[in-house]
């Protein structure tokens, strides 16, 4: 099984893949871990305790990591456009930089690395992204090439003929999964606070997860604070950081209130691998 592939996050979805493989007698495969550089302080205590586990299958984690760093290229000064002299700030919800350098760099090494591996990728049966749905639908029909559209119209070519979605296969749904890490003792908790898990300062979070940070994280909130002063782009489309305090703040519930107020400070992320006690 030396030329298998699996992309892991820590998330329940990649997390559930590699639980199903090894219920299923796969063993000795490779797995590898994007590294940002942004994940919570008990994001990486957790990749250590499932690297425990699943080294006891002889399973080997390969972590990546990108030669930039979230604050270098946020500092940066743009040399060219409309906007020379800016620096880049907070990225745009389309076309975000903060992927470009941070993911998909260290991906691309990775995949030139393991070149003509099968991978095995952690899509759940109920996957919402329309694209990755498309390449379910196509894998379980058999079909391993196929176009589509992006959402700006452009043709994209799909050769799945390498991939593999054994949760897809197996019929699991995102629940599915958060079970199945739950019967292992590999649950992350983050998600007692977010639906997704990832990069903490990830602009796209729905509002409820920017809510959570606000009221249980405060050290991630105030680097926040900081870096809206120093962009020349509001953290969301609508939203800059200040003003989602506001709207934070006007719809606090009363026990919401007294956090924010400071009764009873929940712990920082700086006791890594201790999250606060959530409400």
């Amino acid at each position: 099984m030396n030329n298998i592939i699996v992309y892991w996050s820590g998330g329940k979805d990649s997390t559930a893949n590699i639980l199903k493989m090894i219920e299923l007698g796969f063993r000795n495969f490779n797995v590898v871990c994007i590294n940002t550089g942004l994940e919570w302080d008990y994001m990486y205590v957790y990749w250590e305790k499932c690297k425990k586990f699943f080294s006891k299958y002889g399973i080997k984690v390969h972590t990546y990591k990108s030669k930039y760093t979230w604050e270098e290229v946020f500092y940066k000064v743009k040399q060219k456009g409309n906007k020379k002299g800016q620096i880049y700030g907070f990225p745009y919800s389309v076309g975000a930089w903060c992927n470009a350098r941070l993911k998909e760099e260290p991906t691309s090494r990775a995949n030139n690395d393991f070149k003509g591996y099968i991978n095995y990728i952690g899509y759940a049966i109920d996957e919402k992204s329309k694209l990755r749905q498309l390449k379910i639908q196509n894998k379980l029909k058999g079909i391993n090439k196929f176009t589509t559209k992006s959402q700006k119209g452009n043709v994209i070519e799909c050769d799945i003929t390498n991939e593999r979605y054994l949760l897809a296969e197996h019929n699991m749904t995102e629940k599915d999964c958060l079970e199945l890490t739950k019967k292992y003792g590999l649950y992350n908790e983050l998600y007692n606070y977010f639906d997704r898990t990832g990069c903490w300062c990830c602009p796209k979070q729905p509002l409820k997860s920017l809510k959570n940070i606000y009221l249980y994280f405060p050290k991630q909130w105030q680097q926040l604070r900081i870096w809206q002063k120093d962009s020349p782009t509001k953290f969301k489309p609508n939203y800059s950081i200040f003003e989602l305090e506001e709207k934070f703040c006007l719809n606090a519930s009363q026990e919401e209130q007294k956090i924010l107020r400071g009764n009873g400070i929940p712990p920082t992320s700086k006791e890594v691998g201790i999250l606060p006690k959530i409400i």
